[in-house]
């Protein structure tokens, strides 16, 4: 999963991130963080939090 989410920051900040979790004294945490933010795709965001979507200015009336 880390190389999936830090691929296009290059290799110092996926390894950061595997050092990090190496010395974390919970690393199941990071784990169940990460599971969380993983279900959050583009779509969940726009349905459960339209207010945080950009898509009705960009594309609504008046634009």
């Amino acid at each position: 999963m880390v190389l999936r989410t830090y691929h296009t920051n290059g290799s110092r900040s996926c390894s950061a991130a595997l050092h990090y979790y190496s010395l974390y004294p919970h690393p199941q945490e990071v784990d169940e963080r990460l599971s969380v933010e993983e279900s959050w795709t583009p779509e969940r965001v726009r349905r459960e939090l339209p207010f945080a979507s950009l898509a009705p200015v960009l594309g609504g009336e008046g634009a």
